[in-house]
């Protein structure tokens, strides 16, 4: 399994008040997906699943971060975990395979740390 990794930590006075309150949009194509979403504060999440099987989960505690989970594939699980303000978390999932994986993140202040991994399993 390829892993492609890249964090990016700014530092930057972002607004408070982006989100009036919590929302949270799921896209899902196919048989069997499942998303769950739990939000505390004022934050955003969008999870988008293509194929069969997938499962993701996002828990936001805290104000103003955003949590985005694209699954293409088949039984592939993502955990985004994020707990203090001001994050931004984006993962990827594509394989014909079975693939999980977790993100925590945990921070407060006017910090944004950006996490994006995409996982690719090829064929054999």
């Amino acid at each position: 399994m390829k892993r492609i990794w890249l964090a990016v930590l700014v530092l930057a006075a972002v607004p408070t008040g982006i989100f009036a309150g919590n929302t949270s949009i799921v896209d899902q194509n196919g048989d069997g997906n499942s998303q769950t979403t739990f939000q505390s504060g004022r934050n955003f999440a969008v999870t988008t699943q293509r194929g069969s099987g997938n499962h993701a989960e996002t828990v936001q505690n805290g104000i103003n971060s955003i949590s985005v989970i694209h699954q293409n594939g088949t039984d592939l699980s993502r955990s985004t975990v994020q707990s203090g303000d001001f994050q931004l978390s984006s993962s990827t999932q594509v394989t014909s395979r079975s693939g999980a994986g977790s993100l925590h993140q945990i921070t407060g202040g006017n910090i944004i740390r950006s996490e994006i991994i995409i996982e690719i399993t090829p064929e054999d």
